[in-house]
């Protein structure tokens, strides 16, 4: 069976810190979370009564994975799929599918 943590540790290393560039559809992100996600299944992290590219730049590597467990692996219930590589690029490919739409 496929283990979250595993997948877990790349995702943060492939995906760093934050990032806002123009050409990236994404817009505002941080260990791969993009704002629309954070404004959808987060909160306001400062306080200010938004939720902006502020409260993304305040993003912890645990609220990170709480989004990347909550909205993809347990989506594909990757948990139950035997081989641990190919829950990856599943969930790998939903988490970019996000940004297309």
């Amino acid at each position: 069976m496929a283990k979250f943590e595993n997948f877990a540790g790349k995702l943060l290393r492939l995906e760093g810190g934050y990032v806002n560039h123009p050409l990236d559809r994404g817009g505002p992100t941080k260990y791969g979370v993009i704002l629309t996600v954070w404004q959808e299944h987060g909160h306001d992290k400062d306080g200010d009564g938004d939720i902006d590219a502020e409260d993304i730049k305040k993003l912890s590597e645990g609220d990170a994975k709480y989004i990347a467990k909550k909205i993809f692996w347990d989506y594909f219930l990757a948990d139950l799929i035997l081989n641990q590589s190919l829950a990856e690029f599943i969930v790998d490919w939903g988490i970019t599918q996000v940004v297309r739409q």
